[in-house]
């Protein structure tokens, strides 16, 4: 959980749809794109790309042209909680 939550923009969906699961990544664009199909299916107007990624920013690991969120996934209330099954790897 992040220390924050509680005043967060994005409190509701990390609540409801994000997993903590350590020693996971998930790549960063599938991650936004579970957060956008679950704003469209709760009628939430969604932040932008890089505003998402600025607000989970300790989260975000770069390797290469590549961002991925560690030791978090999409849960199974989430829509698209089939990304982030990549098992953990070194980056």
């Amino acid at each position: 959980m992040m220390p924050f939550e509680g005043a967060w923009a994005l409190a509701d969906f990390w609540r409801n749809c994000i997993e903590e699961v350590h020693g996971m990544r998930t790549a960063a664009a599938d991650l936004y794109g579970a957060y956008l199909a679950w704003a469209a299916g709760r009628g939430t107007n969604a932040v932008g790309r890089q505003t998402f990624y600025d607000l989970v920013a300790q989260r975000v690991v770069r390797h290469g042209r590549r961002s991925y969120f560690l030791n978090v996934r999409p849960g199974p209330a989430c829509a698209g909680s089939n990304v982030g099954d990549r098992p953990p790897d070194h980056y």
